[in-house]
C-alpha cells in the first residue's frame, strides 16, 4: 500500500489505478491493483513496469484489451442475487495510519464476496477541473475510499453490516465531508446534498427550471424548492 501510494501519483494522465482487498473467484483473499493505461502500448509498458516489477504477484493480468473488456472485467465478482451494503467517501490523503487501518480491516472481512476496503485514485485531468464547473465537486481529494460488502444468505447480514460499519467508523478520521453519488446506499439517501457539495443549490435552481414537479425522482434526488 505504501508503494502504491507513491506509484499512483507518479504516472501521467493516461494512467488510472485502483487498489484493494478482493478474493479470487475460488475464495482466496488478496490485495489487487487494477490499472488502465489509455495510450500507446509501448509507453504503457514503461509506465506500468515499476508496478509489475514490485514483489511477486500471484497473477499479472495486464495486457492490451478493449474498452468493453476493461469495463466488464469485474463482472464475475458481482453475481446477481447477492445481498449488498456499500459505502464510499473521499479521503484527504493516505497517511500511514490510514494504511494501517485499511490493512486491519482487509484481514477481517467476513465474506469472500466483499470487495474492500478499496481505493480509487483521483488524479490527472479530472483533478484540474474547477469544482464548480460541473456537478461533481470532489476533484481535489486524491482517493475515493469504498467498501462493497456483499454476502449470500440473509442470515449473514447482521455480521457483515456490523463489520462494514466498524470499518467505516475507523476510517472516518481520514475522510473529507462529502459523499460519492455512485455509491450512495439507496435512492433518496439524505447524503445526496453532501455528494454535490457547494454545487447543490445551483442544481436545485436547474431542477426548479426543468423539473419543478420532481418527475425524475427515482434517484439520489435533488428536490425542487417548491
Amino acid at each position: 500500500m505504501r508503494f502504491y501510494r507513491d506509484f499512483a501519483f507518479s504516472g501521467p494522465d493516461e494512467l488510472s489505478t485502483q487498489v484493494g482487498r478482493i478474493c479470487t473467484l475460488d475464495g482466496v483473499p488478496v490485495i489487487g491493483v487494477a490499472a488502465c493505461y489509455s495510450g500507446s502500448l509501448e509507453e504503457g509498458a514503461k509506465v506500468l513496469a515499476p508496478l509489475r516489477g514490485f514483489g511477486s504477484p500471484l497473477a499479472d493480468l495486464f495486457r492490451p484489451m478493449s474498452y468493453v473488456q476493461m469495463q466488464s472485467m469485474f463482472d464475475p465478482w458481482f453475481h446477481p442475487g447477492r445481498q449488498a451494503y456499500w459505502k464510499a467517501n473521499f479521503l484527504h490523503g493516505l497517511p500511514d495510519e490510514a494504511i494501517d487501518t485499511f490493512h486491519r480491516y482487509a484481514l477481517t472481512a467476513p465474506s469472500p464476496y466483499t470487495t474492500g476496503p478499496w481505493l480509487e485514485t483521483v488524479h490527472g485531468a479530472v483533478s484540474r477541473v474547477g469544482r464548480s464547473e460541473t456537478a461533481f465537486a470532489h476533484r481535489r481529494h486524491p482517493f475515493n475510499f469504498l467498501v462493497l460488502a456483499s454476502w449470500e444468505e440473509p442470515s449473514e447480514a447482521e455480521r457483515n453490516i456490523a463489520w462494514m460499519r466498524e470499518c467505516w467508523e475507523a476510517m472516518l478520521p481520514f475522510m473529507v465531508p462529502g459523499a460519492y453519488a455512485n455509491y450512495l446506499e439507496a435512492e433518496a439517501d439524505p447524503r445526496a446534498r453532501a455528494a454535490y457539495g457547494d454545487n447543490y443549490d445551483r442544481l436545485v435552481s436547474l431542477k426548479n427550471k426543468y423539473d419543478p414537479g420532481n418527475l425524475f425522482r427515482i434517484n439520489h434526488n435533488i428536490r425542487p424548492s417548491g
